[in-house]
């Protein structure tokens, strides 16, 4: 049940709420959700999270899956076991809704539930014990993606004015115009990913008035590099914005084609007609399981 439309879940709710009715009394209680949270280790960088969406259980019975915030109907009463998944926009795309596998769940076990009243859960995750941090770069401390072409201008740098920064003293900024119309910036090292399926994500908070791509090349042991020719493409916006990039398949696929290590590439173009444009970075993290 991870990647559904939420509309289909009305049938859901409505087969799952009937069949397992013991009682005549259908009147529900309610969950109310209103966020998630999201704790990290220091070693793991931001709890910065874009979690929209839920999928809840009460005793091990699926009731759907809904946007926050919303209050969940269940027609269960007394002890109930309530499990909360939390659920991303894979690749940034509201019609792909997936539950994110490096979030630990939100487990509430005997919760009182009485018809006609609401309680309000809002679930604290964290990273699985098994998720890997292949890098993590909050540009704080340093920077580990650079230009990746020599044209004698720096693009991919850094700013500290607080009026750019979305969080800590830093982020990375890079300015497109007229005589330097592109980016091409990549990590600096080329890290191994295990494939085979693994899910393997991109985290990123960003904001930019220019569309921009971010795509894998890998490099075999004996030195032979390959770019994977499909990228994900992320559109314009104004406000700071938190993004899961699922690599899963291009990885798997790359793996399989004899490539060891992978490096990260942010690519942009000065958008037609436009003098300018402005990209922002921050907390670039690249995980695995």
């Amino acid at each position: 049940m991870k990647n559904l439309p939420i509309v289909a879940f009305i049938f859901v709710v409505l087969i799952n709420i009937l069949s397992s009715c013991n009682t005549t009394d259908l009147s529900p209680a309610f969950v109310r959700i209103d966020t998630i949270y999201v704790n990290t280790a220091t070693n793991q960088g931001t709890a910065s999270h874009n979690a929209q969406t839920v999928w809840v259980y009460a005793n091990d019975q699926p009731l759907g899956v809904f946007e926050l915030p919303t209050v969940v109907p269940i027609l269960e009463e007394g002890s109930t076991d309530i499990i909360i998944f939390a659920g991303i926009n894979q690749n940034g795309s509201g019609s792909t809704r997936t539950q994110y596998p490096f979030y630990t769940t939100g487990i509430y076990n005997n919760v009182n539930l009485q018809a006609g009243q609401t309680i309000t859960l809002n679930p604290t995750v964290t990273y699985r014990d098994n998720t890997n941090f292949a890098f993590i770069n909050d540009f704080e401390l340093g920077n580990n993606i650079t230009d990746t072409e020599n044209t004698g201008t720096e693009v991919f740098s850094l700013t500290e004015n607080p009026a750019e920064v979305f969080e800590g003293g830093r982020c990375a900024k890079a300015h497109l115009s007229s005589t330097q119309p592109a980016l091409r910036a990549g990590t600096n090292t080329f890290y191994p990913l295990p494939g085979n399926n693994s899910p393997t994500y991109v985290e990123l908070n960003y904001k930019c008035d220019a569309q921009f791509r971010v795509l894998l090349r890998g490099t075999t042991t004996s030195g032979i590099t390959a770019t994977y020719p499909v990228f994900k493409v992320i559109n314009p916006r104004d406000k700071w914005n938190k993004i899961y990039l699922d690599f899963t398949d291009e990885a798997a696929q790359m793996k399989a084609q004899g490539i060891d290590f992978f490096q990260i590439l942010i690519e942009a173009d000065l958008p037609a007609n436009s003098t300018d444009a402005y990209l922002y970075f921050d907390n670039v993290k690249l995980l695995y399981q």
